[in-house]
C-alpha cells in the first residue's frame, strides 16, 4: 500500500535521533514538508546532510518562551508527531525533585505546549474546522501589544498576522482605532477556560 503525504506539512519533535529521526525521514519519503525539532545542533546538521529538504528548528522544548520564538513562521501543520522525551533512570528512592521536574517538563508539559503552538498556527491560518478554538494567552499578549482588535473575528490575531481569507480592518470609520479597554473581540466573550495570566530525544 502506498502512503502519500504529498502537500502536507508535518512537524516532528525529538527528531535528531532514533524514532523521531526515522519518522521525519519517512515522512519526507512520503511527500510531506517536514519541520524537525530537536535541541541538539549536531543532530540537526547530520539530519540535513542526509535530507536537505527538512526544515530544522533547534530548541529545548522545556523552555516555553524559546520554543515559541523558534517556531515563529513555521505556519500551519497538518501532522504533529510529539516524539521528544526524557528518561532519567534512577532508583526510586534516589529520584530528586529536580530530576522529576525535568522529566515532567519534557514528557508532559512540552507535549501540551507544542500542541498549543500548532493549534494556534492553524487558527491563525484560518483553517476550516478550527475556528472555535482559541488561545487566550496569545489574546492577552495581543491586547498588551496595542494592535487594534479585529471587529469581525474569527480571531483578533488574524488581521494582525495578515492571514489569507480574512478581511483586514480597512480604512473605513473606526479603522485603526484602539480597542475599548473593557471590550473583547466576539470569539473570546464567555470563554473562561483558563485562569489568570501568568535518555533524551530533544
Amino acid at each position: 500500500m502506498e502512503i502519500s503525504f504529498a502537500g502536507k506539512r508535518a512537524m516532528v519533535t525529538g527528531a535528531g535521533k532514533g524514532i523521531g529521526r526515522a519518522t521525519a525521514l519517512a515522512l519526507v519519503r512520503c511527500g510531506a514538508e517536514v519541520t524537525a525539532v530537536t535541541r541538539t545542533r549536531a543532530d540537526l546538521d547530520s539530519l540535513l546532510l542526509e535530507c536537505p529538504s527538512i526544515r530544522p528548528v533547534c530548541v529545548d522544548l522545556a523552555d516555553w518562551e524559546a520554543t515559541e520564538a523558534a517556531l515563529v513562521g513555521v505556519g500551519p501543520v497538518d501532522l504533529l508527531v510529539n516524539n521528544a522525551a526524557c528518561a532519567i533512570l534512577q532508583p526510586f528512592l534516589d529520584v530528586t525533585p529536580e530530576q522529576f521536574d525535568k522529566s515532567f517538563n519534557i514528557n508532559v508539559k512540552a507535549v501540551l505546549h507544542i500542541s498549543q503552538c500548532v493549534n494556534v498556527f492553524v487558527v491563525l491560518a484560518g483553517v476550516s474546522g478550527y475556528e472555535g478554538q482559541r488561545d487566550r494567552r496569545l489574546h492577552r499578549q495581543h491586547l498588551q501589544s496595542g494592535v487594534p482588535l479585529c471587529p469581525q473575528g474569527p480571531c483578533c490575531l488574524l488581521c494582525h498576522q495578515g492571514s489569507p481569507g480574512h478581511a483586514d480592518q480597512g480604512d473605513g470609520p473606526g479603522a485603526g482605532a484602539p480597542p475599548d479597554p473593557g471590550e473583547q473581540c466576539e470569539p473570546h466573550r464567555g470563554d473562561d477556560r483558563d485562569g489568570p495570566a501568568g535518555l533524551e530525544r530533544r
